[in-house]
């Protein structure tokens, strides 16, 4: 049986994924979960980690729990430490396609999608660490990555509302700390990526959250087309309803520094540092 080809989303949180995914969604060969964290579910088991499962350090792990609350039998079947590669893929799709299926309450609708093209998840960070990078191209070595990024300054600022607004137990831990220290990780997870598309250039499409937000069909077209995939016909209207329109208005008075590594970031994707 062949299965759709993988597909991640990567780069930083609060850059607008959830906005991408629904997206690319709306193509009938496309189908990626919202946070449902089955690669680093699989990575735990495949590597045998002590007291599975444990939320990734960089996330609050909720959409972990949600997945193993819905398919922890299928998963908790796997051996630990397993070394089985086949297993592990079929795991993947296994969970992949059941939750496109049924959907997952709360994160996933069902779509009930055939013949899927690609399949998938979104996970910023989990999928630019290189960690879960080598262990990604040992299991899907043609797995295909689309790069989110936003203007730092907007990220940072929305990472320290959510901090403020969202409870203690809602957001990851580096969310709580000074601007200039959530911008260093802003910074890190970038050079991550920055990292993963020298290596292997053909496999990852940066999409710009502003440009997605001013030219959603174009920018569109271009993902679709980096998937080897026409624009979905009678979609147009559906797409720029899905953007996020003047993503970055609530932040515009938001003060941060742009330190020296953030600014040769933001000068790699074309963004004009203010500060």
């Amino acid at each position: 049986m062949s299965h759709p080809q993988p597909l991640f989303i990567m780069g930083s949180k609060r850059s607008g994924s959830t906005h991408l995914v629904n997206a690319l969604n709306l193509h009938p060969l496309v189908y990626v979960t919202h946070e449902s964290d089955i690669v680093w579910i699989l990575y735990q088991i495949y590597k045998d980690i002590p007291e599975r499962f444990q939320s990734y350090p960089l996330d609050e792990g909720k959409g972990m729990w949600a997945t193993l609350k819905k398919y922890g039998g299928t998963l908790e079947s796997i051996p630990a430490g397993t070394g089985d590669r086949g297993r592990v893929i079929q795991a993947f799709y296994e969970v992949l396609l059941q939750i496109n299926e049924t959907g997952r309450g709360g994160w996933d609708d069902p779509l009930k999608k055939e013949n899927l093209a690609w399949i998938g998840d979104k996970k910023p960070v989990q999928y630019s660490d290189p960690v879960i990078q080598s262990f990604l191209n040992d299991v899907f070595p043609g797995a295909r990555y689309i790069h989110l990024i936003r203007n730092p300054r907007f990220v940072v600022a929305s990472m320290v509302d959510a901090a403020k607004n969202w409870g203690d137990q809602s957001v990851p831990a580096y969310w709580k700390e000074t601007s200039q220290k959530i911008l260093e990780s802003w910074a890190s997870h970038e050079e991550w990526v920055l990292q993963i598309k020298s290596r292997m250039p053909n496999s990852v499409h940066t999409v710009r959250l502003e440009d997605l937000s001013d030219d959603p069909v174009r920018t569109m077209s271009e993902a679709f087309g980096f998937l080897d995939l026409d624009f979905p016909s009678g979609t147009e209207n559906l797409i720029a309803k899905w953007t996020w329109k003047n993503p970055n208005r609530r932040h515009e008075t938001f003060d941060l520094s742009i330190s020296p590594r953030a600014h040769r970031i933001m000068q790699t994707y074309g963004y004009v540092d203010r500060s």
